[in-house]
């Protein structure tokens, strides 16, 4: 009879650890973006969300910047959605390995990418920005599109300092 209950257990304790599993597997689907691997639009905007309400709070800083590659339309358009694809995964790729770890990257649109960058001052905002400018600009993509040197446009918000910001309760 113990016996029975111990296998009883070890199945439930089982299945548990496979449906957490499955969760988390489920978790991360709905919040990545399927071709490049990167966070996707609803976790961005759920975030930046989450960014302003902290830094109300605690005055946190950070930055945003929405970013789109130039004349994507023409890569669909010379080399199909396969070569398309293939830009949007590699300039995804290099736009991941060019930032923190704790600063987030996602895939909001068809090109369009954005980022939220955390803990940098005022003074720190633009130098990074113009290291990815420059980082992205130099890279070119290999593959299917031969070497096509890419060109993108951003977009930034800076939120260093709230006026009222109110330190969050221990």
């Amino acid at each position: 009879m113990q016996r029975a209950i111990a296998l009883r257990e070890e199945n439930a304790w089982q299945q548990s650890r496979r449906i957490a599993a499955l969760n988390e597997a489920l978790r991360m689907e709905a919040i990545t973006d399927k071709l490049t691997g990167l966070y996707n639009a609803r976790y961005f905007w759920d975030s930046i969300g989450n960014c302003f309400t902290e830094h109300l709070h605690s005055g946190e800083p950070f930055a945003f910047v929405i970013l789109d590659i130039d004349f994507f339309k023409r890569i669909n358009d010379t080399y199909g959605h396969p070569g398309g694809d293939q830009v949007l995964e590699q300039f995804a790729k290099k736009l991941r390995g060019s930032t923190r770890d704790q600063d987030l990257v996602a895939r909001i649109g068809g090109e369009e990418f954005a980022l939220i960058l955390r803990n940098l001052s005022l003074p720190e905002i633009p130098a990074c920005l113009m290291r990815h400018h420059h980082e992205l600009r130099e890279h070119q993509i290999q593959g299917a599109t031969a070497r096509h040197p890419l060109s993108c446009r951003g977009a930034q918000g800076s939120i260093v300092k709230a006026p009222n910001a109110v330190a969050a309760d221990p």
